[in-house]
């Protein structure tokens, strides 16, 4: 799971977004044997007094599009 926004995110779900973002469909080919790590950033948001202002969602939508300007 990805720390990036309060809420953790799964691999699975960051594709789905990025999917949703770009009209992509997701085809699995292989078993993912790959063992799950999960991390929580809440250790780095306290460090740094930091609180995320855009979701990760909204982030990977934002990208996309400029991407797609940029190309």
């Amino acid at each position: 799971a990805l720390p990036i926004y309060i809420k953790e995110y799964s691999n699975l779900e960051v594709a789905e977004i990025i999917a949703l973002c770009t009209g992509a469909k997701i085809r699995f080919v292989n078993e993912d044997n790959s063992s799950s790590v999960s991390y929580n950033n809440q250790t780095t948001r306290n460090t740094l007094n930091w609180t995320p202002e855009t979701s990760l969602e909204t982030g990977i939508r934002k990208y996309i599009e400029w991407k797609r300007k940029e190309f």
